[in-house]
């Protein structure tokens, strides 16, 4: 009876890895230790899978979560890997569009034409408001039921904020 060798399996049509690990553990492997062994294996190659794919899923939802008003996870995952600059521009729109001005604490008031609802200012997201940068003007909006306003920045002004911010990162 010839012995066949682990590479003259391998090279065998129709033979895959696979088969071959299978083969050798039937060849080597036939008592109860050896069983218990390869489950074991089995177990932690299924653990390991598993953890992968776990933390490949994580890494892609890795955005903020106010972006989720303007796009959906499917497309925010695609430009995050085909278009990054569009994320962070729009995650650093999320919190540096606007300003808030305090009308009672500057004793301004604001001329302002439009009213906008928002109950937490600390935490509420611009996307939410459905408002527009103006291309070369900045827009005031009074805050319903405050003394304050939100003050959104020109498109231009904002830009330029933006362009420097990420050439002092680079």
């Amino acid at each position: 009876m010839k012995k066949i060798t682990f590479q003259e399996d391998i090279d065998r049509p129709g033979h895959s890895v696979v088969n071959v690990t299978i083969l050798l553990y039937l060849r080597i492997c036939g008592n109860a230790n050896c069983t218990t062994y390869v489950n074991t294996i089995m177990k932690t190659l299924f653990t390991l899978v598993v953890l992968t794919i776990c933390i490949g899923s994580m890494g892609q939802s890795q955005f903020d979560q106010r972006l989720l008003a303007r796009y959906s996870e499917d497309r925010i995952a695609e430009l995050n890997e085909n278009q990054p600059s569009t994320i962070e521009y729009w995650t650093y729109y999320l919190d540096h569009s606007y300003t808030i001005v305090d009308g009672e604490a500057t004793g301004k008031t604001m001329m302002s034409g439009e009213v906008v609802k928002i109950k937490d200012l600390e935490n509420f997201n611009i996307l939410d408001l459905n408002i527009a940068m103006d291309r070369n003007k900045s827009n005031v909006y009074r805050i319903k039921g405050m003394s304050q306003y939100l003050v959104l920045k020109s498109n231009t002004q904002f830009s330029k904020e933006f362009s420097r911010i990420r050439s002092s990162q680079q």
